[in-house]
């Protein structure tokens, strides 16, 4: 039996409570990698694109990628995980 190098979903960790925030699959057809259906929505308010943590409730900053990117976005550097995101 050969060993396969596929990769079928990446996961990442929330920065403030270190389990899963979001998982990326990859796309139809070739297409760059997108989020799962379980991964949070992308929010939006006055300081910018975030996710909240499903498990510790945290708003968790991101920086949505251009449209040629690999990845649809990532967690920024910097995170402050006293900030609970909005319901």
């Amino acid at each position: 039996m050969a060993a396969t190098t596929d990769i079928s979903q990446r996961s990442f960790l929330c920065p403030c409570c270190r389990k899963i925030l979001y998982s990326l699959c990859p796309g139809e057809n070739g297409a760059a990698w997108e989020p799962s259906r379980e991964s949070p929505r992308i929010q939006h308010d006055n300081t910018g694109p975030f996710l909240k943590c499903p498990h510790c409730a945290k708003r968790i900053a991101i920086v949505v990628s251009p449209e040629y990117a690999d990845e649809p976005f990532f967690i920024a550097a910097n995170q402050n995980c006293r900030h609970l995101a909005p319901d």
